[in-house]
């Protein structure tokens, strides 16, 4: 599978360090946690969506100059808002 989706899914495990499970999936669905990780960078703003693929936004590299507890409100921000994921599922 060469799809847009799945080498945005790639390019994502690479970024969040995970090649080796990502290598081997078609779908986003077979990665535990990973919908609540792409919900979170989306929320962060460090994932854009575009048409049917996910890119890596460049305001990443500026999340990762914040400090270290400026990055952690954030994240905890996001995940009490994010639509993306659910405990339920």
């Amino acid at each position: 599978m060469n799809s847009p989706a799945k080498r945005s899914l790639t390019k994502i495990g690479q970024v969040l360090g995970r090649e080796q499970e990502v290598a081997g999936i078609k779908t986003e669905d077979q990665l535990a946690g990973f919908s609540l990780l792409r919900g979170l960078a989306e929320e962060l703003g460090l994932l854009a969506s575009s048409v049917g693929q996910l890119l890596l936004d460049p305001r990443g590299e500026q999340f990762l100059a914040l400090p270290s507890a400026e990055r952690r409100q954030r994240l905890f921000n996001a995940y009490r808002t994010t639509t993306h994921w659910s405990e339920l599922h």
